[in-house]
């Protein structure tokens, strides 16, 4: 895909639309930044380590724990976050449904942009963070609401009697 596309692409994704054009081209020209997965490849493995994360940028990706389906994401959505900010092992392992362009922002890339971009980024990947964490925490309101998860131990022991 040449840079046009790839810039046209970029400046649809929030993680980068807030970015100027100059900015966006710098990160189109960071080396070995796109990846293209095939329909059943996996794109991050559970358990492995890796000081990267991708942003989905076309095609349908399925997330896995434990081989159960946890989810399904579309761009612009990204994954791997955790594991880049933290240095962790992946959570997850992600397969792709379909061919999927992705990019990829490792450590190395990400410490070469210039500062005002990875500040930008690094907004983007919280933001992107306190949205999982408020989806879960609305799920499991849910199922606390169903009386299937116990509100404290305490009251899942009473429970248990």
């Amino acid at each position: 895909m040449d840079n046009v596309k790839l810039l046209d692409i970029l400046g649809r994704i929030p993680l980068f639309n807030d970015l100027s054009e100059s900015d966006r081209k710098v990160i189109v020209a960071m080396p070995k930044a796109f990846d293209v997965f095939s329909a059943g490849d996996v794109i991050v493995r559970e358990g492995e380590k890796e000081a990267c994360f991708y942003i989905l940028l076309t095609g349908i990706a399925k997330v896995f724990l434990n081989g159960q389906e946890l989810a399904t994401l579309r761009p612009p959505q990204f994954v791997g976050e955790v594991g880049f900010i933290c240095n962790e092992p992946r959570i997850a392992t992600v397969i792709a449904k379909e061919q999927v362009m992705a990019m990829k922002l490792d450590a190395a890339n990400f410490s070469k942009l210039p500062g005002a971009i990875r500040e930008a980024v690094k907004d983007r990947i919280i933001a992107g963070l306190i949205a999982r964490l408020s989806d879960g925490n609305q799920s499991l309101m849910l199922l606390r609401s169903r009386n299937k998860y116990p509100t404290s131990v305490a009251q899942g022991m009473r429970n248990m009697n």
